[in-house]
């Protein structure tokens, strides 16, 4: 066990430093480095890193008490496996594997002062906004990372492209001063066979996100490797957050599938609100054209619970899946919705057209109690989701909002509840669908 104070790991600044001590791991028994509270080499408890540290394989990163924290103005990870960026990064015999992060006590990974990084209006002379993500790991295999805190992300937290077998669990977020793009946890394009667990806090998006788009990290793409995301497990999840708890988005042909999720709970921090618990697929983000029906298939959704805005938002399709025990109450408008405004979207250019086609799916055991109190708000981000000016008290299910191309071919809706004069379905004329 290598303890990064070690004098012969010195380095000109804490970057240098514990990079000196991840080096010498690869040649030690253990290849375990350890990363304490306080700094030596700067007499306080606070590390600042101006460079990722980059990780080897079969190394394990103790985070014991300590706090990390990105320097001003820096345009990079904390934490990278080695491999990323180079041309082994994308090749089937590059996968790393082995890495372990692992937080003691009350560890804490920051992203310090915000350095304006955005998504919205990129243009390819600045850095990549996936350098602002607290850790990015590419092409890594049998990985680990648990047990600490992630505050004031500039970005996302935890970035994950082509990676499998891998457990992520005990995470606390916390972005207090929130801004677009403060994701939590990320899967790209590739990532399979890894399990989220026991995840808290706040984020200025969604907390954990499923997004297959072949085209945004195609450079980054294993070779031989599909875009496609499965047997992903996410259960026992509370946080609050500017967009959606979950999230499940594909398209252009890239599939999501064998994905279970249970005990998800949007929860109301009194200052911000999600435009859903879960999200399942998406019109937008596309080059060419949103997910078809076999593309987003075999989810096991269960014990779905919002305080605020909605429950689940669907989009896009759906096929050969449950969706049961679902809650909606406190603030919440619906239970599960496709409704939203027709739009071209400012940031993609993407025509909008809101509606899901589904095969194959029950829907189970719906609850729904809330006030909708979003509705009227004409200073919520998503005002199209909360039927502005229109008398309404919530419902369970919304269906309005369906494309002409959609069809509902076995779908199956019971045990259905509702309090007072709420509906229980709303539905686009034309269509036939009933609650038994």
């Amino acid at each position: 066990m290598l303890n990064v104070c070690d004098k012969r790991f010195l380095g000109k600044d804490d970057s240098e430093t514990i990079q000196n001590a991840v080096n010498a791991a690869k040649n030690d028994n253990d290849r375990i480095v350890v990363i304490p509270r306080f700094n030596e080499r700067t007499g306080e408890p606070l590390w600042v890193i101006s460079r990722a540290i980059l990780l080897p394989n079969n190394v394990t990163i103790y985070l014991s008490d300590c706090h990390i924290v990105l320097a001003d103005g820096v345009f990079d990870n904390i934490f990278r496996n080695e491999n990323a960026y180079t041309e082994a990064g994308v090749s089937p015999f590059g996968e790393q594997y082995g890495i372990k992060i692992i937080g003691m006590g009350n560890a804490v990974l920051d992203g310090g002062k915000d350095n304006g990084l955005r998504e919205q209006l990129w243009t390819p002379d600045k850095p990549n906004p996936r350098t602002g993500c607290l850790i990015l790991l590419v092409n890594v295999r049998d990985y680990e990372i648990k047990d600490f805190a992630c505050v004031q992300m500039r970005y996302w937290a935890i970035n994950q492209i082509c990676c499998r077998k891998g457990y992520i669990s005990n995470l606390h977020f916390d972005a207090k001063i929130r801004h677009p793009n403060q994701d939590g946890i990320n899967f790209r394009i590739g990532c399979n066979q890894i399990t989220v667990e026991n995840i808290t806090g706040y984020t200025g998006d969604d907390t954990i996100a499923l997004t297959a788009l072949p085209f945004w990290d195609a450079e980054l793409l294993v070779k031989g490797r599909s875009p496609d995301i499965h047997d992903i497990t996410i259960r026992n999840v509370r946080s609050s957050t500017n967009c959606t708890v979950v999230a499940l988005r594909n398209t252009d042909g890239a599939k999501l599938y064998n994905i279970t999720i249970e005990n998800i709970t949007g929860v109301d921090d009194g200052t911000h609100k999600p435009w859903g618990t879960l999200r399942i697929g998406e019109n937008n983000w596309y080059k060419n054209r949103p997910a078809e029906l076999g593309e987003i298939d075999r989810l096991t959704i269960s014990n779905i619970r919002s305080e605020v805005n909605g429950c689940i938002f669907l989009s896009a399709a759906l096929s050969n899946s449950t969706i049961t025990n679902v809650f909606a109450y406190g603030k919440s408008v619906y239970a599960i919705s496709t409704y939203q405004s027709v739009q071209k979207f400012w940031e993609t250019n993407c025509d909008i057209k809101p509606g899901v086609s589904m095969k194959n799916v029950v829907i189970s055991k719906v609850f729904y109690s809330g006030s909708a109190e979003y509705k009227d708000n004409l200073e919520d981000r998503y005002m199209e989701l909360t039927f502005p000016g229109e008398p309404f008290s919530g419902c369970a299910i919304d269906f309005r909002c369906l494309r002409q191309t959609d069809t509902l071919n076995n779908v199956a809706i019971k045990d259905v509840f509702v309090n007072d004069d709420r509906e229980k379905l709303l539905l686009k004329e034309g269509y036939c669908l009933s609650i038994k």
